[in-house]
């Protein structure tokens, strides 16, 4: 069969549509082994890439829309191409390129607030994974503050806004489980105090991002909540106890524990099942 760029295109568009992404992505690639310098060709980056993201080879997918960013000539395309590719390299853990990608960004003055919003909150998941909380949390704030700027009052279900929250409550979430409860009695006082300080914010950050009423991130937030009170219940249940303790005193102990703990476990329960049919 003889191929030729328009129709390969034209089909790579119908498999896109047809949410077949193992053909589209054979399609375009096709159309750009046989047709570099087709005019379809830019255009066929950008939707391969789509397809390759979809199917979750992010790593192919970055390669794609940096070349799209790198052959683009209106700035308009080039900024689709990176931001694609920022999300790629986020999701492949390349988080040292995606925060260059991002500082970069960040400092173009054509961005609006909806953008300048997306871009500061895929530098906050990097920072996040590159140990640098205290700069992904201000970020997570200037992400917040342009999303305000950029729709007002109408966030209902808006998918930064609860990304937003969900990633702050990441942060606090894996600053809990940093906490370790150990002796002695006194350590562990205040260690305890500061766990539970970290829990209350993880939980309200979820609980915020839940509030959004965005179907993916109040699903997503409903199972970290479950999540943090089952992982507090054992982190507490699990800390370390007086050498002095005999068999007897230590299992009074952890019958006292557990019955002052069985709270968490039946908010963990219920928001489990909640969240099984609000997945439904």
């Amino acid at each position: 069969r003889v191929y030729d760029a328009p129709p390969l295109f034209k089909d790579g568009e119908a498999a896109h549509r047809a949410q077949d992404f193992a053909r589209c992505d054979a399609l375009y690639g096709k159309l750009l082994q046989k047709f570099p310098a087709s005019r379809y060709a830019h255009s066929a980056l950008y939707n391969r890439g789509l397809c390759l993201e979809a199917l979750k080879q992010h790593a192919l997918a970055a390669q794609h829309f940096r070349r799209h960013a790198q052959l683009a000539t209106e700035l308009r395309d080039r900024r689709d191409g990176e931001f694609r590719m920022g999300v790629n390299l986020i999701a492949t853990r390349n988080y040292a390129e995606a925060l260059h990608l991002y500082d970069t960004l960040l400092q173009a003055d054509d961005l609006g607030p909806a953008d300048r919003a997306e871009c500061h909150l895929r530098r906050a998941i990097a920072r996040i994974h590159l140990k640098r909380v205290g700069l992904a949390e201000r970020d997570l704030r200037a992400a917040k503050s342009y999303v305000r700027e950029a729709y007002g009052e109408h966030l209902t279900g808006n998918d930064l806004l609860a990304e937003i929250h969900f990633r702050r409550g990441e942060i606090y979430e894996r600053l809990t489980e940093g906490v370790a409860l150990k002796l002695p009695l006194d350590k562990m006082k205040g260690d305890l105090a500061e766990k539970v300080r970290y829990f209350r914010q993880a939980q309200a950050s979820f609980i915020d991002a839940l509030n959004v009423r965005h179907s993916y991130w109040a699903t997503a937030s409903g199972l970290k909540l479950g999540e943090l009170y089952e992982r507090f219940y054992r982190d507490v249940l699990t800390a370390e106890t007086p050498p002095d303790f005999d068999k007897q005193t230590k299992a009074y102990y952890l019958y006292e524990l557990r019955k002052a703990l069985t709270p968490l476990l039946e908010q963990s329960l219920s928001l489990y099942e909640k969240n099984i049919t609000l997945s439904e």
